[in-house]
């Protein structure tokens, strides 16, 4: 008997076990991956090598098929993004999608290229007999154009030690093993062994990853949280190919440009100057603007150090301007947008119940650009969102409330860039009226009297007593007993001590003081 209630209490915990198990995987599948601006086009690359066996094929493409689904969400991709899966192709069939994607995608938008399979060092097998070395990789990704952002992930055993011949900038990343990657034994409940892949899907689309707080998850982010769950990641060195344009490489000495002003404004004169070029090599000028519209803005000599300075029209603020010279030495400057002014609101300070109040809201944006205005009234009711308008021009709305109290309206500004501005606060009595620093009266009813007390200390609701001519008496605690008058009029607040205590002062104790009196003087007339 004993050993069946022990296999009946297995059998019971297992149930729980995997409930538990079944809804941990159904909250998780809830959570919305997010690895970039939904606006941001994407071109995905997968490509599988072959394995050791039918059962290592099926676990690359159950890796790969769980990554692609986290990652090509519409949430996490603007229309216009593409994706290609490639299993155990020829390196031909590999190198003229590349250069097909090289003509495809376009500055600010991004690359994955992603490799699930069997490597060593410095080199992947796309299928039997068929190896790609790390150099071929590096040159089949290079030749992107300038501002495409592109992350490599590499799921095999050293796919790290690609770091060094691809290189790594502000705008490539590349993530792998250092050592060896393991593979999914089962397949089963996705697997007793976390796969590389299986990370990375999770890590995407999880806040954990997105250290900056701002709901996207970029190479870097993800490189680094990998490394926080204790995964040993390929790094640059001083071995790391160099890489022009604000390169990880240790040492390097990189052409660059800076501008002669922070403080840009559109159709600003602007000085442009540029060092570590090649010795009198040409340097073409361009320009994408915040619609990464591509303009030709000028051509310069360098002199004999590689150094050169232009001075130009900007056409547009935000924008990047990429210098590049003949040898194909490039920099690139994105000029900062500076968010608008936190609004500036203007108001009356107290109103009516149903009596519309005007308001004025005005920011100011340091590149002039129009600003939109969102306002919350604090009263539950729906957001006004203004059109955009020119810059420091105010917004004039008016809204009206339905209940006593002290409301908070809150505001902000948005360029058209989409650049958000600090809140501003302003506070508004309807009906109601500050008690000093104790809290405040309301008139609930609209009758002219106010009915109502909130104490700032105790948090507790009192009816005030009208005593006529603008006087209350008030309890701050709830305790029937009044505690302060307070004069509307006058604005005056008075400290009584307690209501009982004004009406009978020292009542109990005369009374005491008139019997021992009366006792003393009838035993005096006694004794005589």
């Amino acid at each position: 008997m004993k050993t069946v209630r022990k296999w009946l209490i297995l059998v019971f915990g297992a149930v729980i076990l995997m409930s538990v198990v079944f809804t941990s995987m159904s909250i998780a599948d809830d959570v919305e991956t997010k690895v970039a601006a939904p606006e941001t086009k994407f071109h995905r690359v997968y490509i599988l090598g072959n394995g050791d066996s039918d059962f290592q094929d099926n676990s690359f493409k159950d890796d790969m098929d769980e990554l692609k689904g986290d990652l090509e969400r519409s949430s996490n991709q603007a229309d216009g993004s593409t994706s290609k899966t490639m299993i155990k192709p020829t390196k031909q069939e590999v190198i003229d999608y590349l250069n097909e994607l090289k003509e495809i995608a376009q500055p600010g938008e991004e690359v994955t290229f992603y490799f699930g399979g069997h490597g060593n060092v410095d080199s992947i097998r796309l299928r039997s007999g068929v190896t790609v070395t790390a150099d071929e990789l590096a040159q089949w990704l290079s030749g992107f154009q300038y501002s495409v952002t592109l992350v490599v992930i590499l799921d095999c055993c050293f796919g790290g030690s690609f770091v060094d011949n691809i290189g790594e900038c502000n705008h490539v990343t590349v993530i792998g093993p250092k050592g060896k990657s393991p593979i999914d034994p089962w397949g089963i409940f996705g697997g007793l062994v976390e796969t590389f892949t299986e990370e990375i899907a999770d890590q995407a689309g999880e806040r954990e990853a997105d250290k900056n707080g701002d709901g996207n998850v970029t190479g870097d982010e993800l490189k680094e949280c990998l490394e926080g769950k204790n995964w040993e990641l390929g790094e640059s060195d001083e071995n790391t190919v160099i890489r022009n344009g604000q390169s990880r490489c240790l040492d390097c000495i990189l052409p660059s440009i800076y501008i002669s002003t922070y403080d840009i404004v559109s159709s600003d004169i602007i000085d442009i100057y540029g060092d570590f070029f090649e010795p009198n090599s040409i340097v073409n000028l361009s320009v994408y603007d915040s619609d990464l519209i591509f303009t030709d803005l000028d051509q310069v000599i360098c002199d004999e150090y590689g150094s050169f300075y232009v001075s130009i029209l900007e056409p547009s603020v935000p924008s990047m301007i990429v210098a590049t010279d003949e040898y194909t030495n490039w920099d690139w400057y994105i000029y900062d947008n500076y968010e608008p002014s936190a609004p500036i609101i203007t108001s009356e300070n107290t109103g009516t119940v149903g009596a519309d109040i005007a308001f004025s809201f005005v920011s100011t944006d340091p590149n002039n650009h129009s600003i939109s205005y969102t306002i919350d009234w604090g009263d539950e009711s729906s957001e006004n969102i203004s059109s955009f308008l020119s810059n420091n021009t105010a917004y004039i709305i008016s809204h009206n409330w339905t209940d006593a109290g002290v409301y908070t309206i809150s505001a902000y500004g948005l360029d058209e860039y989409y650049l958000l501005s600090e809140k501003s606060y302003f506070t508004l009595l309807i009906d109601t009226e500050y008690v000093g620093d104790l809290g405040y009266i309301k008139d609930s009813q609209q009758t002219g009297i106010y009915d109502i007390f909130y104490s700032n200390s105790t948090g507790v609701e009192t009816t005030p007593e009208y005593q006529g001519e603008g006087i209350y008496l008030i309890d701050i605690n709830d305790d029937g007993i009044s505690d302060y008058d307070y004069n509307t009029i006058s604005k005056v607040l008075t400290s009584v001590g307690g209501e009982k205590a004004k009406d009978t002062p020292g009542f109990e104790l005369l009374i005491m003081i008139f019997a021992l009196f009366i006792i003393l003087v009838y035993k005096r007339k006694k004794q005589i």
